[in-house]
């Protein structure tokens, strides 16, 4: 991790790397995808009925250990998880000995394939934009979205879920292209030095430019970044990044890896420099306001 990338992190939040991974490894563990699931438009989604006669929300996405498609046999990740530059990169931010909490595969669902009823739900849920309720259960073990508002990933790891460490990272690589028609991520860089905050976030746009409000109140003017990249682009961002994405506009699916990388609190890095200078908390014990289903999206997609 050279020192320009080191100061990029530690001002705005996030690194990108784009030489890190094979493309061709991370096209191949995507046809593996491909081979184990059918995902199509016809066979992904339950029927209204389907839905209505057992509506549930509760443990539909993948855990860990359990319903996750990254437990099969055939979907090996050696060559990300023992990728030494890769492994170096954690290293400089979290420090020795970090653990992986949780790695998922992903997936932006294309526009074209999510049935009315299931648009018009999300309408009504206001923030929520997760598809594996609508899922058909062979079909939970990956994690599926319909864009998604900006947010910061410590609001899964808030109250009794907190990891020991209360800090960890985010590494996010893409398995194919992705252009602006691929939902690519959207961060707002800086915004992590705010602290932890409740959501949805007071986020607003005006002449093109955004303006975010933590706790509800001055407000502070931030860039928006957009990130595209090839296949095995990867990146890695402060738990408490604002990110969003969009809606998937091509009518193929966007597959990434999401992994959650705890560190060790016996050893030092990068990250212990920036969160001493975070004067709010880094996890809160409620993160959720409580009129947030009501809230809509401020998407600009």
């Amino acid at each position: 991790m050279d020192e320009l990338k080191k100061l990029n992190f530690i001002k705005n939040g996030y690194v990108q790397y784009d030489n890190l991974l094979d493309k061709k490894n991370c096209e191949e563990f995507l046809e593996k995808i491909y081979e184990l699931k059918n995902y199509n438009k016809t066979d992904l989604f339950l029927s209204e009925k389907e839905f209505l006669s057992n509506p549930s929300f509760e443990k539909k996405n993948p855990g860990k250990n359990i319903n996750n498609i990254l437990l099969h046999k055939n979907l090996g990740l050696d060559f990300v998880f023992k990728n030494e530059k890769i492994n170096q990169v954690i290293s400089k931010i979290l420090g020795n000995n970090y653990s992986v909490d949780l790695s998922k595969i992903v997936m932006g669902v294309p526009d074209e394939w999510i049935p009315k009823w299931i648009k018009k739900k999300l309408s009504l849920m206001g923030s929520s934009n997760n598809l594996n309720p609508f899922l058909k259960e062979k079909f939970r073990d990956v994690t599926c979205y319909y864009g998604a508002e900006y947010h910061q990933d410590s609001i899964d790891y808030s109250g009794s879920k907190a990891l020991k460490s209360k800090t960890f990272i985010v590494m996010y690589i893409y398995f194919s292209d992705v252009s602006e028609t691929d939902a690519p991520i959207y961060i707002l860089p800086t915004s992590h030095v705010y602290g932890a905050q409740k959501f949805p976030h007071e986020i607003n746009y005006k002449d093109n430019k955004i303006f975010y409000s933590p706790d509800n109140k001055k407000k502070v003017k931030l860039n928006e970044v957009k990130l595209t990249g090839d296949a095995g682009t990867v990146f890695f961002w402060h738990s408490l990044l604002l990110h969003k994405t969009t809606i998937v506009k091509n009518p193929r699916p966007r597959i990434s890896l999401k992994v959650v990388i705890e560190k060790n609190l016996e050893n030092k890095g990068l990250i212990d420099f920036i969160d001493e200078k975070i004067s709010k908390e880094l996890i809160l014990e409620n993160p959720l306001k409580t009129d947030w289903r009501n809230k809509t999206s401020n998407s600009i997609s």
